[in-house]
């Protein structure tokens, strides 16, 4: 398969997450020719979390040792049957705000002393909560001890608890995405950088806060290989400058047919440098 590439980069309206400010981030679009097929994916690292810079993943695409480098060649050979599925509705979660009574609510914790959750719970609203592994465990157990027990009731779990993987014996449901803890409940799977794993825990598609094109991917393999009874977190629209609306409605979305093909039609014409073939 020949292979071509075209850098994007996108300005965060807010802060990502706890450890990632507002200055804008690099993406890289791949495109692939194979048997009169024209094929798209997406590479948008999270360097504060782990994830290899562009350069670094440009140079060892074609060696596939990682497995986000193996999974958005996967994504790549699959991009032509997500481009032809027929729409399927999914849930979705709120991102930092409320919307109707029934989605769950996800809340990006911001440092040490943010308590802007509270106001939600206090509602007797149901919270997804992530510090994406700013606390150590001692931290995350002074954290805690600060809120009503009775509040933390409405907590469907905490994302990423410590960066120390002490999570054992925490009085709130365990997920797991970025770091590794000694003990969870379930899996935030990103599809645009991981394979499905661990078959019996319970998994979150999650978008990886990236292009278009990355999400537009991730709602293809959330409707193809996920629970849709549950409420995941593909729709993040509004996080950049230069999002594109994919989906539409609220808590239960659908796809933007309209604007995905428009989508492609914009990909097709980009400028395009040869990354060699693989």
């Amino acid at each position: 398969m020949k292979i071509s590439y075209s850098n994007y980069q996108l300005t965060p309206k807010r802060k990502p997450n706890a450890r990632e400010g507002l200055t804008r981030k690099s993406g890289v679009y791949l495109r692939g020719e194979l048997r009169g097929q024209i094929l798209f994916a997406d590479y948008f690292p999270h360097e504060e979390l782990g994830d290899e810079s562009i350069d670094e993943f440009m140079e060892n695409f074609r060696f596939q040792k990682t497995e986000y480098e193996k999974k958005v060649f996967h994504l790549l050979l699959k991009d032509q049957s997500f481009q032809s599925m027929k729409p399927q509705m999914f849930k979705n979660h709120a991102l930092g705000k409320e919307t109707t009574l029934h989605a769950p609510i996800k809340y990006k914790i911001q440092g040490h002393d943010d308590f802007g959750f509270i106001p939600y719970l206090e509602k007797r609203r149901t919270l997804r909560l992530d510090p994406n592994g700013i606390f150590s465990r001692m931290e995350l157990d002074f954290f805690l001890k600060k809120i009503d027990p009775s509040l933390l009731k409405k907590v469907e779990y905490i994302e990423d608890p410590t960066h120390d993987g002490k999570w054992e014996g925490l009085p709130l449901k365990v997920a797991r995405d970025f770091f590794q803890g000694d003990s969870y409940d379930i899996v935030i799977h990103k599809p645009n950088a991981r394979f499905h794993s661990e078959k019996e825990k319970k998994h979150i598609y999650s978008s990886y806060m990236g292009g278009a094109l990355g999400n537009f991917h991730a709602y293809a393999e959330l409707v193809t290989e996920g629970d849709l009874s549950l409420f995941h977190g593909i729709q993040t629209f509004g996080t950049y400058e230069e999002d594109r609306e994919l989906f539409t409605g609220t808590d239960l979305l659908t796809p933007h047919q309209d604007n995905i093909r428009k989508l492609y039609g914009d990909l097709m014409n980009r400028d395009w440098k040869s990354l060699g073939s693989i």
